[in-house]
Parts: structure tokens; C-alpha cells; sequence
């Protein structure tokens, strides 16, 4: 509204803290901080929304980085609750992964170790699927989870259709294939068996 300044302040908890709140609360601290940007940004001249835009803020985010951004885009981003989930869930994603590691609950699955990533971070991943083909089967376009539903089916197929076709080929030459995978250093596997770098 014209001529009523708008006033909200807040402060998002440490990320120890964040660590353990539950999904619901993360969106609502994701909700919060889209807020204290968009009406800090309300009433800042346009010199401060530059350099706003183009600061890092909580948790390490920033959108100066982003290529061939405009300070409207940047700033848009910071307002935006989606952004600011997306960001939250990768960093506590990436949090959960290290306070494992380092717990050494990951490795071998002989030695009782869970393998590749946490069992938390399989169980969020799911219920993050669920939650998406839930909002889309209430979307008006019903048959946009189907889309969903069939492009995670269609990227497994093309990439098992590919594999096929360069077996086909090599074969065809009279040669065999290897797919090489470039991974992480092995200090970065789960697995502890040593590996060769």
C-alpha cells in the first residue's frame, strides 16, 4: 500500500539448529527470510537494492554469482520463497552427508554401514517426490503428474537405450565398450576400501 511502510524483521537460527527442524519449519524459515528481503527491498533506494543483490546472506547463499543475472532477477531471487527451500534443502542436504561421514556411518554394508548416502537423506528424497506429484495431481493440468511421473521413467530409459546402442555399435566393429564413470577422490566414497586415484 502506498504511504505505509512495511516492517518485518527477522532472524534466521544457526545452522546447527536448522540441522534438526523438521521440513514444514525449514519452509517456514525459507518463508521468513523471502519476507525480511522483500520488505527490506520495499523501501531501499536503488544504490542498496544493487548492493543487496549482489551480497551473500544467510547461510552462504548469494545470487551475485549468477550469470548474465540483472539486478531485478537477483533481487526477485531473494524475495522468493521457492529459491530460498531450494537453497536450504541443499545445504542441509550436504550437512546431513558430512555429520554422517564423519560419523562414519557410512561404508561397507558387510560392516553395517549404510551405503552411498544416509538413510535420512533417502527417506527426505522420497517423501520430497511425494510431495511434488502430490501438488501436481492438484494442479489444474491434471495430467502434469503423469508428465512427471513418465520423465523420470523416459530418463532411464534413454539412458538405457544409449548404453544399448554403443554395445550395438561396438559390436558392429568388432570391439567391446567400457563406460568410464569420473567420480569424487576416494576420500569422498562411502566405501572404505582403498581405491586408486
Amino acid at each position: 500500500m502506498p504511504g505505509i511502510q512495511p516492517s518485518f524483521s527477522y532472524s534466521a537460527p544457526a545452522l546447527e539448529e536448522l540441522k534438526r527442524f523438521p521440513s514444514k519449519a525449514v519452509s517456514k524459515v525459507a518463508s521468513n527470510i523471502a519476507r525480511r528481503h522483500w520488505v527490506f527491498l520495499a523501501s531501499a533506494p536503488d544504490e542498496i537494492k544493487e548492493f543487496h543483490s549482489l551480497h551473500v546472506h544467510e547461510y552462504g547463499v548469494g545470487v551475485g554469482a549468477i550469470k548474465k543475472s540483472t539486478t531485478l532477477g537477483r533481487l526477485k531471487r531473494l524475495s522468493s520463497e521457492r529459491f530460498w527451500l531450494t537453497n536450504l534443502n541443499r545445504i542441509l542436504d550436504s550437512e546431513r552427508e558430512k555429520d554422517a561421514r564423519r560419523q562414519g556411518l557410512l561404508g561397507s554394508v558387510e560392516k553395517g554401514k549404510m551405503p552411498y548416502c544416509s538413510d535420512a537423506t533417502i527417506e527426505i528424497l522420497k517423501a520430497r517426490e511425494k510431495e511434488i506429484e502430490k501438488r501436481l495431481e492438484l494442479s489444474p493440468r491434471k495430467n502434469l503428474a503423469d508428465i512427471y511421473r513418465n520423465s523420470t521413467k523416459a530418463t532411464f530409459n534413454k539412458s538405457y537405450l544409449q548404453a544399448k546402442a554403443m554395445d550395438v555399435i561396438a559390436q558392429k566393429h568388432g570391439m567391446k565398450w567400457v563406460i568410464i564413470t569420473l567420480t569424487c577422490p576416494p576420500e569422498y566414497h562411502s566405501n572404505e576400501s582403498p581405491r586408486v586415484s
